[in-house]
């Protein structure tokens, strides 16, 4: 039999380990972490009231457009926010956006979705949430990781460590959290959303510069440039003067089959090793027989008030490095060969 002292030893050392669990748990649920997996148990029990009181959507949405719209400008070179006209649009657009992105959200909850819908109307503020939903790329990530990286006060950092099934590769997001008045804490913003996209977007294009490796070098051998030149022009106007590219490129059909139409890509660049002014997509309905050679001709006008015509119209064209790239070829038995324009889904190429 055990001794009272055995006895009293043995209650506390049970309490001891009682008040340990008990700290412990209180702890974690107090902290941002816990909060996040709050969040997604609301999503996956459809609990949008639940969601809703994790989530800030109106402060996550109208900060995720702007950050959206900075990372679209460093992608693509064009500063549409320095064009007056196109930042007023983009400002009286932004709160449909916020409000098509939260009922949306809200839906997906309530519909027992993985993620949220695209929408499928026409109009601006439905394109732009549209567009922002394919970029978030939701349906590819899976958290990988959620931990506190600072905390100070009522706020915090969290990073959830996302792995991109499709890329292969892992993404960080930062989020910012306020705690609440009961201990638990509220997401409130992405902190580092642009950089999050521009990386997104930077290993996509990577991804799919690989896997078109391969179909590139059989465009190229199937349908050859053999020759060809191209030209600035304007019409002389001093008011308003009108800009424009006149090309003629010359391809020599080397497949086996007859060519019904083709497409390429023209891409200027400052110089044979500078940096790229503008690329110029071009759709050809010029039949080549096999075994023959076609010329090309086209037209390309510039519009001056878009950053990447309006850098092409100020070079000095002369100097300029020329670069075609075949992009896509129809043969005349209807087979196409072409390169992709997005990375397929995991289960495509798993096909």
């Amino acid at each position: 039999m055990m001794s009272d002292k055995q006895k009293k030893f043995g209650i506390a050392g049970v309490l001891i380990i009682i008040c340990a669990v008990a700290f412990y748990f209180l702890y974690w649920t107090k902290t941002p972490v816990y909060s996040i997996n709050l969040i997604r148990e609301a999503w996956q029990n459809h609990d949008t009231v639940g969601f809703q009181q994790r989530v800030d959507m109106d402060r996550l949405y109208t900060k995720a457009f702007d950050d959206y719209i900075k990372a679209q400008e460093t992608i693509t070179g064009e500063k549409i926010t320095n064009v007056p006209l196109a930042a007023g649009l983009l400002e009286m657009l932004k709160p449909a956006v916020v409000n098509k992105l939260k009922t949306e959200t809200l839906n997906a909850i309530t519909e027992q979705s993985s993620q949220v819908q695209p929408s499928t109307t026409s109009g601006k503020q439905d394109q732009l949430a549209k567009s922002m939903q394919e970029k978030a790329n939701a349906k590819d990530n899976v958290v990988k990781d959620v931990s506190t990286i600072n905390q100070e006060g009522k706020a915090a950092t969290v990073a959830i460590t996302l792995h991109n099934a499709k890329l292969d590769k892992d993404f960080k997001l930062n989020v910012t959290m306020n705690e609440l008045d009961d201990g638990t804490w509220k997401l409130i913003e992405v902190a580092n959303l642009t950089d999050f996209l521009i990386e997104v977007d930077k290993a996509e294009k990577e991804k799919l510069a690989e896997l078109n490796k391969p179909i590139s070098e059989e465009l190229n051998k199937s349908l050859q440039i053999t020759g060809g030149q191209m030209n600035l022009r304007n019409d002389g106007n001093p008011f308003f003067t009108s800009h424009w590219l006149t090309s003629s490129a010359t391809f020599s059909n080397n497949s086996d089959k007859d060519i019904k139409s083709f497409n390429y890509k023209i891409r200027i660049d400052e110089s044979k090793n500078g940096p790229t002014l503008g690329t110029y997509n071009v759709s050809s309905t010029l039949s080549i027989p096999k075994g023959q050679s076609g010329t090309d001709y086209k037209r390309i006008d510039l519009n001056p008030f878009k950053d990447a015509d309006k850098a092409v119209i100020g070079c000095n064209f002369s100097t300029t490095n020329l670069t075609i790239e075949i992009t896509s070829i129809e043969f005349a038995d209807g087979s196409k060969l072409e390169l992709l324009t997005k990375v397929p889904d995991v289960t495509s190429v798993k096909k």
